[in-house]
Parts: C-alpha cells; structure tokens; sequence
C-alpha cells in the first residue's frame, strides 16, 4: 500500500491535483477512494468519487467494487445488486 506522508487531507488534496491535470484519469480517483475507505468516511462521499469512476471507465473493477459497497452502506440494495452484477460482468 502506498503511504502518503502529507496525511489523508494532503493525499485527498494531490488526488484532486492530479483530477485538475487529468480530468478523465480514474487511477487519482481510485487513490482518492482509497482514502475515504481509510478514513472510513461517509457513505455519501464514496457514493460521489466512485460514480466518477465508473463514469469514466464503466469497467473498472475497483470503481465498480467501491460503488457496490457505498450502496450498500447507503441501504441503497437495488442499486447494490445491479452494480455487482457489473462487477461480475467484468471478467
């Protein structure tokens, strides 16, 4: 696992660097999610930064992966199931 030594604040506030540079790169916003899920940060913010994902590659594994967990959390089971089925899809 890659440590960022700025902390969670510093590593959130590079990812959003590299999103202004790169604005359809998924791997800052995976790295972003990454972040949250260390932090264990709301539901809501994964829900926002891994549709990003999944916007911009609807094929991501991770995207599709941390989507289908932000649903979860949000008791949001439809939505859960149908990104899963996507995620499976994948392979």
């Amino acid at each position: 696992m890659l440590v960022f030594d700025g902390g969670p604040q510093a590593a959130i506030a590079a990812a959003k660097e590299g999103i202004t540079a790169y604005p359809k790169a998924t791997l800052v916003r995976i790295c972003w999610a990454n972040v949250l899920i260390s932090q264990k940060a709301a539901p809501d913010a994964m829900l926002e930064v891994s549709k990003q994902i999944v916007d911009l590659d609807p094929k991501s594994r991770q995207g599709l992966a941390i989507l289908a967990q932000a649903y979860r959390d949000l008791k949001q089971g439809d939505s859960a199931v149908v990104t899963l089925t996507k995620l499976l899809a994948t392979d």
